[in-house]
């Protein structure tokens, strides 16, 4: 359940960040609101952040590992990784165990099978 609620947060944080950028013919977006929006936004992402902290101090490397590059069909086949980065989480991004993981693909000492972007 834990991995499910840290995916779910990255992507509602996503999803603020886009409505906030985002105004159509349907709605308008106020000041206000565009605040309200990039505070929710990041809110999740500091709840990403803190349950990612969970995770890398909790469970065995591969299972960070899993959790960033596992594809996900409601996400259209996204890594949570991907959806961080089209989000421009920089908060989650930095944490330590993304960046662990993204050097250790950078030096080729992943699987070659596992996808990151």
């Amino acid at each position: 359940k834990q991995w499910y609620q840290r995916r779910v947060r990255v992507l509602c944080s996503r999803i603020y960040k886009w409505m906030a950028r985002k105004e159509s013919k349907y709605v308008e977006i106020t000041p206000d609101m565009k605040t309200s929006l990039n505070a929710n936004a990041l809110e999740f992402e500091k709840l990403a952040y803190d349950l990612l902290n969970e995770a890398n101090e909790g469970y065995p490397v591969n299972s960070v590992e899993l959790l960033l590059t596992h594809q996900h069909y409601n996400w259209c086949d996204k890594t949570l990784l991907q959806v961080a980065d089209y989000s421009s989480s920089d908060l989650f991004l930095s944490h330590d165990a993304v960046q662990d993981f993204l050097t250790r693909e950078w030096k080729g000492l992943l699987d070659d099978d596992v996808q990151t972007f």
